[in-house]
């Protein structure tokens, strides 16, 4: 019997959902058209290239998109105040929407750890960005963290 060497994990859905709404964050900053139904196909398809396709985690998805781009100006204004030494007009595509995801899920999001919204942003700026960018999302996403987050989420 010939055992398996890979130790390598599959992402959890969450994980998997989060870098969804990633990449649908950064097709419509490259591309600035978006609507309901746009949102809902692309996200139904970018769960089904993952090999996953759970009805609940769909319409969280969707509403994670929603939600984030209706309030994008004001997270926008947030990471601004942040970027420390840093233009808004430098940051990449990939950067400023791994930031948005994570500062919408700090601030928003109150059911989901502190850490773990860190975390996964680091992963999606190590996976897509620089070799740089995910100490800048980090750096960013932390001093957010210690001054904005909403006190609930410090009991978590």
């Amino acid at each position: 019997m010939h055992e398996s060497t890979d130790n390598t994990k599959s992402p959890s859905p969450r994980s998997v959902m989060r870098e969804v709404i990633f990449k649908v964050l950064f097709s419509f900053d490259t591309n600035r058209k978006h609507d309901g139904q746009m949102i809902s196909m692309m996200i139904t398809g970018l769960f089904s290239e993952e090999g996953i396709y759970n009805k609940p985690l769909v319409h969280e998805a969707e509403g994670y998109v929603n939600d984030e781009v209706e309030k994008q100006q004001e997270i926008d204004e947030i990471i601004k105040r942040y970027l420390f030494n840093w233009d808004w007009s430098r940051i990449s595509a990939v950067d400023r929407n791994v930031l948005r995801l994570g500062v919408y899920e700090l601030i928003y999001r109150l059911n989901i750890p502190i850490e773990v919204t860190l975390n996964e942003a680091v992963e999606l700026a190590k996976k897509y960005g620089t070799d740089k960018s995910s100490g800048f999302v980090n750096g960013v996403l932390d001093a957010v963290s210690k001054e904005l987050v909403p006190k609930e989420k410090l009991l978590l």
